[in-house]
């Protein structure tokens, strides 16, 4: 027997190709190989699916829901062929690890991890409803200071809080920041996929990568990370700066034809000017460009630092912008032989460092160990992520009171450093326009089918117009001489589905009666 990888119909084995949809049949053995969505209401975990949201060369993603205290989240399913990879299943339950150590409001929440039945690993993370960044500058265009600033605020404050537990997320870009909002539509973003993240010392982790070879996408990648060299936190600060030239001046720094060309111009090339590329003021270049900076030791010393300068020198050119109130910042990542704590007081303008060891202290700028990096594609692998380790550096809240460094007996580092105490200013709110209605692509086999969700109908492939919603439509298809069939979407944004329908069966054929026995 023979069975049709797309709509799973079993053939006899003379058949080589589905009549249906056309694809080339494959053994049944090998058939049952192959992953298969899970089904609405199927168990994972204490939830129950609602719904696939996505799907991406590593596994897929689900809108689920808890029977029976009504939470929903969103449910990330391994494939199988990488569940059966120890190396990669431990990378993915590492990006599960280094979110959790982290626990910061601009970092999405994972809360679950397990194993389906067909051997599967899945995560269970927080549901988010809103917008990926990058589909937002695609609808906006360019955003102004004062409407960027809010959403560069919330990666600058997660990036900072994942570089304090030593953890580089090294795949900053706009489908990494997804944007929420609350009900005033001021907006909250949250932080994604540290699924290529590495801690700062790889030497302690479980599951290593191969040297010399560049991990990350290549339109935001730092030069050291480019020629694939042993990199820190500056590589993020590098890729921070990439996505405010992108927000601010919409045009991505660098135009290449191919990715090797783009990885040789962050090596090469300076980087333009926002104002020679768009309607920026010229006073905003100056921070830009020192977070673009070639050497990482010519950038800013944090995420946060940089979008501090960047939000003094637009509040100096006038744009209506509201910055914080300058206050003592803390930056830190490991170091060889202990831990590098930068501190930093914007409102002086000075900066020292601080070494501390419970062996010999190493340099004051982190010093990676040479560790072999395992070879990637060059766009971001959405489950490849660091292990963490247990030994990290904790950052106090600041207080009034004098710079202490306190070494404990386990490798662990307290720092409090002085601060004023009055709060900052409030974020200015994001204006955000939502659609009033998404367009759904159903692409259906056979081709010609109806759609209908409700009062809402079309011809396939569509689009089926639907209202905007966060609650799950189910959209129903038909087809003369096929069994109807049904699709679930959630109507946040216009997108592209597919479906089978299964064929009924034709009535086999009246046998002829005997006239002179049962005839009627």
């Amino acid at each position: 027997m023979a069975t049709c990888p797309q709509c799973r119909t079993h053939y006899d084995d003379n058949v080589t190709k589905c009549p249906s949809d056309g694809e080339a049949l494959l053994p049944d053995d090998a058939a049952a190989s192959l992953d298969s969505d899970l089904a609405e209401g199927t168990k994972v975990g204490e939830y129950r699916v609602q719904a696939k949201i996505g799907e991406g060369g590593f596994g897929a993603v689900y809108r689920a829901l808890h029977p029976v205290i009504g939470k929903h989240a969103a449910i990330k399913v391994l494939n199988r062929q990488f569940s059966s990879n120890p190396q990669i299943v431990s990378r993915f339950i590492s990006e599960a690890r280094a979110v959790n150590e982290i626990r910061h409001r601009n970092i999405i929440d994972i809360f679950s991890f397990g194993t389906i039945p067909d051997g599967r690993q899945y995560f269970v993370m927080e549901l988010l409803e809103g917008i990926p960044l990058d589909h937002f500058l695609d609808q906006h265009g360019r955003l102004s200071p004062e409407d960027a600033f809010p959403i560069l605020r919330g990666v600058a404050r997660a990036l900072d809080a994942a570089h304090a537990k030593g953890i580089i997320h090294r795949d900053l870009k706009p489908e990494n920041v997804f944007l929420t909002f609350d009900e005033d539509h001021v907006v909250q973003p949250k932080l994604l996929d540290f699924g290529i993240a590495k801690l700062v010392d790889d030497g302690m982790s479980g599951h290593r990568t191969r040297t010399g070879v560049p991990i990350g996408t290549p339109g935001y990648m730092s030069p050291e990370q480019a020629r694939g060299q042993h990199i820190d936190h500056r590589a993020d600060i590098y890729a921070f700066g990439v996505l405010c030239h992108l927000i601010l001046t919409g045009k991505l720094l660098f135009e290449a034809e191919s990715p090797l060309d783009m990885l040789v111009k962050h090596m090469t090339d300076p980087p333009p000017r926002a104002s020679e590329v768009s309607e920026v003021k010229p006073e905003l270049d100056a921070p830009l460009q020192r977070m673009l900076a070639k050497l990482p030791a010519d950038r800013p010393d944090s995420v946060g630092a940089a979008l501090d300068e960047l939000m003094g020198a637009a509040e100096s050119a006038g744009y209506d912008v509201k910055a914080s109130t300058p206050r003592s910042t803390v930056s830190v990542f490991s170091a060889r032989g202990g831990a590098a704590v930068i501190v930093s007081d914007r409102k002086l303008g000075t900066a020292k460092t601080v070494v501390v060891s419970s062996a010999t202290p190493g340099p004051a700028e982190t010093d990676v160990r040479k560790t072999p990096r395992r070879l990637l594609p060059l766009a971001a692998a959405a489950f490849v992520v660091g292990v963490l380790v247990t030994g990290v550096v904790v950052v106090s809240k600041p207080r009034p009171a004098p710079t202490q460094v306190a070494v404990a007996h386990s490798p662990s580092v307290v720092l409090t450093a002085p601060a004023p105490s009055p709060s900052p200013l409030p974020s200015p709110a994001l204006s955000v326009a939502l659609p009033t209605e998404v367009a759904i692509t159903v692409e259906t086999i056979p081709a010609k089918a109806m759609l209908s969700a409700g009062t809402h109908t079309s011809s396939a492939p569509g689009p089926l117009r639907l209202p905007y919603g966060t609650e799950p439509v189910t959209i129903k298809v038909t087809a003369a001489g096929y069994h109807p069939g049904e699709r679930s979407v959630v109507p946040t944004a216009s997108s592209s589905v597919s479906i089978t329908l299964q064929r009924i069966p034709a009535a086999p054929p009246a046998k002829p009666c005997n006239p002179l026995l049962d005839c009627p």
